[in-house]
């Protein structure tokens, strides 16, 4: 439970840096009680430990202010990245969504040279660091990957069941991330918003679309837990600014009343 508690909390620091508090809150609420962060709460397992390092990684890319240099944030994520790859190969799936994180909570500040160097570093760490471990673990370290990522044995499940299985675990995440791409792309909050909220919202059906190309269920619930960790920013978003609209709009306020009002009958 510690290690979901404290993805969790990664998340709301990562939230509202992007969005605010609000937004902060909702994603942080939707995270905790979807289906797979209840399950993997109540293991210690090595799936576990690899959400919170993501998230820390994840967390440490948006933390810099504007203008700061930020090479020990980058640091810092690239070694929280190498240690979730170790601790879960299947992980691996996920930093190129930490490394566009990384690019595009860099425009329009600090933009140009220095965003590039803080990606740069970022990878540059953790490519280095994975080619460590490869030296170190030698062929023992390859067979695990190649078992449990690169060449895993295909199951029996179809594709299809693969994904509505995906869809029960993480649809209460994934329907408000969605929404939250078509109010930034309707509402023209910038291109590079709209993207970011794309990007999060897709690393939801990383781990589902690699389990149905696999044909199969099997950890089906501690793959997708990952990707609905940064769906849960776009989420929270998308709830923030309905709950803005709520607050300034008679029709919103008034319908939000009456389901109120209703719930209380």
């Amino acid at each position: 439970m510690i290690f979901m508690l404290t993805a969790t909390t990664f998340l709301w620091g990562a939230v509202s840096k992007l969005y605010g508090h609000r937004a902060a809150f909702f994603g942080a609420a939707l995270f905790a009680v979807s289906g797979p962060t209840v399950h993997l709460g109540s293991f210690a397992t090595y799936d576990a430990l690899s959400v919170v390092l993501i998230a820390f990684a994840s967390w440490c890319v948006v933390r810099p202010r504007e203008g700061q240099d930020a090479t020990g944030w980058m640091v810092t994520a690239a070694i929280a990245l190498a240690l979730a790859n170790a601790v879960a190969y299947s992980s691996l799936l996920f930093d190129p969504v930490v490394v566009l994180l990384a690019v595009f909570t860099s425009f329009p500040n600090p933009g140009g040279k220095l965003a590039g160097r803080r990606v740069a570093i970022l990878v540059s760490v953790v490519v280095v660091l994975l080619l460590a471990g490869l030296l170190i673990g030698g062929s023992s370290y390859l067979g695990g990957l190649e078992r449990t990522t690169l060449g895993r044995v295909p199951g029996g499940a179809s594709a299809l069941t693969v994904l509505t299985d995906a869809w029960a675990w993480t649809g209460l995440v994934i329907v408000p991330a969605l929404l939250g791409v078509a109010i930034s792309l309707i509402g023209r909050h910038g291109r590079v918003q709209t993207w970011l909220l794309a990007i999060l919202t897709i690393a939801a059906v990383l781990g589902a679309l690699e389990q149905a190309r696999l044909h199969t269920l099997a950890s089906l619930d501690k793959h997708v837990g990952l990707g609905a960790w940064f769906a849960a920013i776009a989420a929270g978003y998308a709830v923030d600014r309905f709950v803005a609209a709520a607050s300034s709009s008679n029709f919103a306020r008034i319908f939000t009343c009456a389901i109120t009002q209703a719930a209380h009958v």
